[in-house]
């Protein structure tokens, strides 16, 4: 599967970690090159970053290494999205920039891609209402530290469609297992 993180802060790094150790491509993006480089760093070294599962025998170092092939970083949307299959955005926690980030996601995705926010308080409806595809909006919450935390609440909403509900509930249980 290929997975586009909008927002390289720490919760898209760790959800990043997260996807790429099992297996799959990851592009973040971030506008900030300052973030994209400290995310890749933490990633590898930080507290629960690779080289640590590495030393805690939770990971091998060529398990390492292809996970870290796995991450791409840009600060360019469209080519971060470009043929994603799910998008997950982790922006900070304003409404305002949500919705402007779901607007853009319209326009550069296909339309079979999952949209999902890692919002924790605000609404998946008002986030997604001014969107143009709000049937394939939904919320794919991951805990802190996602790395190491088997938990991702999937929150549907008002116009989310049943069909991307059961995708994304399907992409959870891949993702934990």
């Amino acid at each position: 599967m290929r997975v586009a993180i909008v927002g390289f802060g720490m919760m898209g790094r760790q959800i990043a970690q997260v996807f790429a150790q099992r297996g799959h491509d990851v592009k973040a993006m971030d506008t900030y090159p300052e973030a994209l480089k400290a995310g890749t760093l933490e990633i590898e070294n930080g507290p629960y970053g690779l080289k640590t599962a590495v030393a805690k025998g939770k990971l091998s170092m060529e398990e390492m290494q292809q996970a870290l092939t796995r991450i791409h970083t840009t600060s360019n949307m469209a080519e971060a999205c470009k043929d994603a299959d799910l998008v997950i955005e982790a922006a900070i926690e304003e409404l305002k920039l949500k919705r402007e980030l779901f607007n853009q996601l319209d326009s550069v995705t296909q339309a079979t891609t999952l949209l999902a926010s890692n919002t924790s308080t605000i609404s998946i409806t008002k986030i997604a209402e001014q969107a143009n595809h709000r049937q394939r909006i939904l919320g794919m919450h991951f805990f802190n530290p996602a790395q190491i935390s088997k938990l991702v609440e999937v929150v549907q909403g008002k116009e989310t469609s049943q069909d991307t509900l059961r995708t994304s509930q399907a992409l959870s249980q891949i993702v934990l297992d």
